[in-house]
This record gives structure tokens, sequence and C-alpha cells, in this order.
């Protein structure tokens, strides 16, 4: 939650760098940190970017969409899934129908009955 305040407020300060005066100062005041532990963030963040700019152009690899598509485990991993989100609704939902109209229980009875440990 406190990520999304923060992202919003530099947005609205327009200002992205967590070192400019305003941000800092709000970073500080929301996260309760000290100024050095402050100063350690940005020299890292800097130090990942600077990183992350050097690696860019020589180790990018792109995504292996065709094989991704054509995975067997991957869309039975997706079927999968949607199958069983499938019939948790169901069974939720028409359960107490169920219970109600072939069993003959009354819903509540059954939920009074159950909540007394009876």
């Amino acid at each position: 939650m406190s990520g999304c305040v923060v992202a919003i407020y530099a947005r609205a300060c327009d200002s992205l760098d967590p070192t400019s005066g305003k941000a800092q100062v709000f970073l500080l005041r929301l996260l309760r940190i000290s100024e050095s532990e402050s100063m350690y963030i940005v020299t890292k963040v800097k130090e990942r970017g600077t990183y992350m700019a050097q690696r860019k152009g020589r180790d990018q690899k792109s995504v292996p969409w065709r094989s991704l598509i054509t995975s067997v485990p991957l869309w039975a991993t997706i079927i999968h899934s949607l199958g069983n989100n499938w019939c948790i609704a169901f069974f939720f939902t028409q359960l107490p129908t169920y219970m109600r109209n072939v069993l003959g229980f009354s819903i509540k009875s059954v939920s009074s009955d159950g909540s007394t440990g009876d």
C-alpha cells in the first residue's frame, strides 16, 4: 500500500528520482528510515541500474513464445487450473440448492446444528 502511495506521489511531483528533495523527504517520513539508509538504497539502485544498462545489450534473450505456446505441460496446467476453479465455483454455488431440493435438508437447521457442535 505504501508503495502505491509513493508511486502516486512521485508521479504527481513529476520526479521519479529518489534523490530529489521532495521525494526523499517524503520517503524518509513515510518509511521512517534514517538518511544513511536512504542513501544506501539510492546508491544500490543506481548501481543496479548501471549494471542492467551495461548488460542489456550483451545478454538480452528473447522469450521463447513458440516453445511456450506448443508446450503440452503448460497447456495441461492451464486447463487443470481452469477446470479446478470452475468446479469449485460450481459446487459452492450449487451445493446449497442440491442439499435443499434433493436431500431435503433445511439450510437453516443444518447451519444451526453445525454452529452448536451437536
